[in-house]
């Protein structure tokens, strides 16, 4: 899936990045694919992972 959208965004990994809210599908698929990923975990859900998390939206601006 990662693949497939990285393709038809005509980019690759290395200048991507992906915001999803679920650790194991969001984060470690877009690991799996070089890309970078970022959780978004407003309610401290998944307190023990390690990738880049933000708690708010407005968080992203100065994360990417």
């Amino acid at each position: 899936m990662f693949e497939h959208a990285l393709y038809l965004a005509e980019s690759g990994p290395e200048i991507s990045a992906y915001i999803g809210d679920n650790y194991y599908t969001d984060i470690v698929g877009a690991q799996n694919a070089g890309i970078y990923p970022v959780l978004f975990d407003p309610r401290n859900i998944f307190p023990d992972v390690e990738c880049h998390r933000i708690y708010k939206i407005s968080d992203l601006v100065s994360t990417i």
